[in-house]
């Protein structure tokens, strides 16, 4: 577990991400904390000199649309495939 220092308070996460003016930190793909609208993140640090992470995990949606994406994909490559044995 990853730990976020802001001040005398300490946020406990398996991911914590840095965005442009945000801090968000998630346990089993689910947000646990978020600190919105930062315009100095002077005061926010990570135990032990670790790096933030860069991306979030992604919800159950953006997996589903992945999912569809490459079955489509591979739905049309099929296609293909298919209709080059007619000519």
């Amino acid at each position: 577990m990853r730990k976020l220092k802001y001040f005398d308070n300490e946020y406990e996460a398996e991911i914590i991400v840095k965005k442009e003016n945000s801090i968000e930190g998630y346990i089993d793909d689910s947000k646990v904390f978020s600190f919105n609208g930062v315009t100095d993140f002077t005061n926010f640090t990570l135990e032990d000199g670790e790096s933030f992470d860069k991306n979030a995990p992604l919800t159950e949606l953006e997996l589903l649309r992945m999912e569809i994406s490459k079955n489509n994909a591979e739905i049309i490559e099929f296609i293909k495939l298919m209709s080059q044995g007619d000519k």
